[in-house]
């Protein structure tokens, strides 16, 4: 039997996975193992490869499959990489991403987030972008918050769409806090820093008053003492202007300006 080529940067292209009774489906170009006549065409497509620019994914239920695999791949000397695989493991190559430490196996499975399917052929990144642009939207794809970006983001997080995601996956209020906090960190500007460090906490309430500072942009500045606390004037005074230009009005803050 003649031996397989090992490709550049000791990366094998031939993986087989043991991911015992996990409940998942997995993608189209993975080869499941569940039954006999499944591993029997697990050896038959191994046998059968050999380009080493492609790659071949097996996952594998049962232990005694796990282990005749790895006799057979001896067998015909083909360099693979054997793993078990937890559901953290197989989201994190299902998405293509770098899962964080605090995600656990819980997290994953009682949240069905295998189920949730991404465009996993993207660039690999962290699981906190790919959620959060996944589930509300490309507003979040910055690792900087910008002038150009608050209203998306407000508009995001304050839509029916992403009260109905915090609720069904917990991790997702994990995942802004966690974006906040890098907007946070990432910035000079203080206005960013005091958006950032409330904005995943009190979206509406941050939209309330930025509507008002929309609103009466331009008027006496003493028209937001009327309809705001001292600590909100002074907060949103350090908002730019041109930040809020588009921004719809939060029903609460229209109400106030009619009356």
């Amino acid at each position: 039997m003649r031996n397989r080529r090992v490709p550049d940067g000791n990366q094998y292209n031939v993986s087989i996975s043991y991911i015992g009774d996990l409940e998942h489906a997995p993608p189209d170009d993975v080869v499941l193992v569940e039954q006999h006549q499944d591993y029997v065409g697990a050896c038959y497509a191994l046998s059968r490869f050999e380009d080493a620019d492609a790659s071949l994914k097996v996952w594998v239920r049962s232990k005694n499959h796990f282990a005749w695999l790895r006799d057979f791949i001896e067998q015909i000397g083909c360099p693979s990489n054997f793993k078990e695989m937890t559901a953290r493991l197989v989201l994190a190559e299902q998405w293509n991403v770098r899962a964080p430490d605090w995600l656990t196996d819980a997290d994953v499975l009682e949240q069905s987030l295998l189920e949730i399917e991404v465009d996993y052929q993207k660039e690999q990144t962290s699981f906190t972008n790919r959620l959060l642009i996944h589930l509300l939207g490309p507003a979040f794809q910055s690792d900087m918050l910008k002038t150009t970006d608050l209203v998306d983001v407000i508009k995001a997080l304050v839509s029916d769409d992403a009260k109905v995601a915090l609720k069904q996956y917990p991790v997702l209020y994990r995942c802004l806090e966690t974006k906040c906090k890098k907007w946070a960190e990432g910035s000079n500007e203080i206005w960013v820093k005091d958006i950032s460090n409330r904005l995943y906490e009190n979206a509406g309430e941050i939209w309330q008053w930025l509507s008002l500072l929309a609103c009466l942009h331009g008027y006496p500045g003493k028209l937001l003492d009327f309809v705001l606390a001292p600590e909100q004037v002074i907060f949103v005074r350090k908002v730019p202007a041109e930040a809020v230009y588009d921004l719809p009005l939060e029903p609460t803050a229209r109400e106030q300006i009619l009356i």
